[in-house]
């Protein structure tokens, strides 16, 4: 994930997926940080899928859910669908999460 901030604190996240990038959307990032550690450090303890974040401009939203003691991740669009899967992963030591938003013009 790229995290892109202004002076405002207001943070754009998008994914690189490869062959493009997909523009997730925006929230401020002392709102965002700490929802993005959450997820990616712990195990979710849900065989459903559980929300994690969701984001302004775009409407994006970040899902996740326990497949066989892994974490499964998956982005939504503002219409529900599936716009990004992940493979089963453990989850990552806070210690090697670093959210370094890079500044963005205004």
């Amino acid at each position: 994930m790229e995290f892109r901030t202004n002076d405002s604190n207001w943070c754009q996240v998008a994914l690189d997926v490869g062959e493009s990038i997909l523009t997730l959307g925006a929230e401020k990032s002392d709102y965002l940080e700490p929802k993005i550690v959450n997820a990616f450090t712990s195990l979710s303890s849900s065989i459903e899928p559980e929300w994690m974040l969701s984001l302004a401009e775009e409407h994006c939203s970040l899902y996740r859910q326990n497949i066989e003691g892994k974490n499964y991740f998956f982005w939504q669009n503002a219409q529900a669908e599936r716009i990004w899967e992940s493979d089963l992963l453990d989850p990552i030591d806070e210690r090697l999460l670093q959210i370094s938003p890079r500044t963005a013009a205004n």
